[in-house]
């Protein structure tokens, strides 16, 4: 296949790309060449369009949306031969990602998103939105079982400020059902919300006003139902079979469990190392302890149901919880 028969041009750097590839996924490409004129500006005999978008995101969409050596996204062929338009025209990009790969960055998957939706490649917008939703899921079993543990195609952190942009993708593409879940990673980063996202141009994305007012509205009743979760989990105390005497210990690892502001504003997580850390420096026994993790687990999925309420989306989702 030629070496690229267009150059885009991004904050002073030229990207030389096959614009049969471009226009046969993106109809705002196609447009954007079919209206060229033959006095455009041109760069080795190869036509140039400038693009708003930063450097950064737009060489993560292109390494998307084109075949490179070892692609992130590929066309599946149906049968013409690679490299002609027909070949990109008869074929969807798909999420490639062979086991033992690296997992892709996260502000690389967000800025796809970002810039599928801009230039209406759907299909490459539908499976980077896939590929966020592994993680931001609707069901509370997918998300202890894949996203909690970080079993995800892109790197997640246990200081996620990536919700943030989270929240924008969202909005931008109308799934209402990454905002709950995003929402509670905003309010795991406390204060640090405040600092925003930043992009690797440089740039900070923040949440808009309501947004914000949203977050810190939900860490308040985040906190208050991790409490009465807490409580519940304790209530009545744990019999032990063989009568440890583990009473007062329990009653003590709850006052100190409910003083935690990581316990708190992170209800959804298991954080069974810190639980069992606790039990252990308070002495309370193993059966103790096993009862009271089981009881901590069931009061901690209670909450998931109630997250669109906590932040003021009801309106917004519909299915939540389901599938």
């Amino acid at each position: 296949m030629e070496d690229g028969s267009i150059v885009l041009i991004s904050k002073g750097r030229g990207f030389k790309v096959y614009k049969g590839i471009l226009a046969a996924q993106s109809p705002v490409f196609r447009d954007m060449f079919a209206s060229s004129s033959p006095e455009t500006e041109a760069i080795d005999n190869c036509p140039v369009v400038h693009v708003s978008d930063s450097a950064e995101d737009l060489r993560h969409f292109l390494g998307a949306i084109t075949p490179i050596t070892q692609p992130m996204y590929v066309p599946t062929n149906c049968g013409f031969e690679e490299g002609t338009l027909a070949y990109y025209r008869s074929t969807t990009v798909r999420l490639h990602r062979a086991e033992g790969d690296p997992k892709i960055p996260a502000a690389t998957i967000f800025a796809i998103a970002r810039l599928a939706h801009k230039y209406q490649a759907d299909e490459l917008q539908r499976q980077a939105l896939s590929c966020i939703q592994e993680y931001y899921a609707i069901c509370y079993d997918v998300w202890e079982n894949k996203g909690q543990q970080g079993n995800v195609p892109f790197e997640t952190s246990d200081m996620p400020r990536y919700a943030i942009e989270a929240v924008a993708i969202a909005r931008l593409t109308n799934t209402p059902s990454i905002l709950p879940l995003a929402f509670y990673d905003c309010c795991r980063l406390g204060g640090k919300v405040l600092e925003g996202w930043r992009h690797e141009d440089g740039s900070i994305s923040r949440l808009a006003d309501e947004d914000l007012e949203r977050c810190l509205d939900g860490t308040r009743e985040l906190a208050c139902h991790a409490a009465k979760a807490t409580t519940l989990s304790f209530s009545p105390e744990p019999v032990c079979q063989s009568y440890c005497n583990s009473q007062t210990r329990i009653r003590l690892l709850l006052l100190e469990l409910l003083s935690l502001s990581r316990w708190l504003h992170a209800p959804l997580h298991a954080c069974t190392d810190l639980f069992a850390e606790l039990a252990h420096a308070r002495s309370v026994c193993a059966h103790c302890q096993k009862t009271l993790e089981g009881r901590v687990k069931e009061q901690r999925r209670m909450i998931w149901p109630r997250l669109p309420s906590i932040f003021h989306l009801e309106a917004d989702i519909s299915n939540w919880g389901s599938g």
